[in-house]
């Protein structure tokens, strides 16, 4: 419903003088996908959208407070009409339960700490898709999933570079946000350039680490002794 009203009073205040650059702001989320830049940015243009609403909002409950012929009882309950509407995306998103999720808020925070320590534990540098877990596991900065995704766009990063490097067990541990299916793995033409694309096999690396939050691999030691020549016996 706000969006709604929203809509209506950017229609409405259009040809306003002072107030038609905020009707024109509300369009802004239709040009996403000129816009697209990469995971993560698409939902960020979905803010100016909301701002427009919540602006448009803003002056359409000060007209009413203003109106002369505008009865008391609606410039009172217009706003709370609007405020107590939040409570259905509220209960549809599951954050309605303050209590369970400052509960859920410390167990990822344990999970975290977690994942960090061991992160940590692991010699050698990690590729990690989460750059805050190896951040704080003090690892070197050697990969951005974001950038990574653009420069192999362009063409100039291979991807098939650091799946060498962990096919070789260069890293001590590569962190994903989601497992990914052994048969899914280094597959030209993968629509989703970002770590994930460079993910473990089972051969090379196994996966030690595994909770709602990712799983972290860390290398097949069985794996690399295997391929380690063998000494010459007469």
């Amino acid at each position: 419903m706000p969006g709604v009203l929203a809509l209506g009073l950017a229609i409405v205040y259009r040809n306003h003088p002072k107030r038609r650059i905020v009707s024109l702001y509300l369009p802004v989320p239709c040009l996403r996908p000129p816009l697209w830049g990469g995971n993560g940015v698409t939902m960020n243009v979905l803010f100016g959208g909301m701002l427009s609403q919540a602006m448009l909002l803003g002056l359409f409950l000060d007209d009413l407070q203003s109106a002369v012929k505008c009865p008391p009882w609606l410039s009172t309950a217009a706003p709370m009409f609007l405020f107590v509407w939040l409570a259905i995306p509220l209960a549809f998103s599951g954050n309605w339960r303050p209590f369970h999720a400052l509960a859920e808020a410390r167990a990822a925070q344990q999970r975290f700490v977690q994942e960090t320590e061991f992160l940590a534990a692991q010699p050698g540098p990690a590729l990690c898709e989460s750059l805050l877990r190896c951040y704080y596991a003090q690892k070197p900065y050697v990969y951005d999933p974001f950038n990574a995704t653009r420069l192999i766009h362009l063409g100039k990063l291979d991807p098939q570079v650091i799946a060498a490097e962990i096919e070789r067990q260069e890293f001590g541990a590569v962190q994903l946000d989601k497992p990914i299916a052994n048969e899914y793995l280094f597959l030209p033409g993968r629509s989703d350039l970002s770590l994930q694309s460079f993910a473990p096999s089972s051969k090379t690396m196994l996966p030690v680490l595994e909770n709602e939050d990712g799983v972290i691999y860390t290398p097949n030691r069985d794996y690399r002794q295997a391929l380690e020549p063998k000494p010459f016996q007469p």
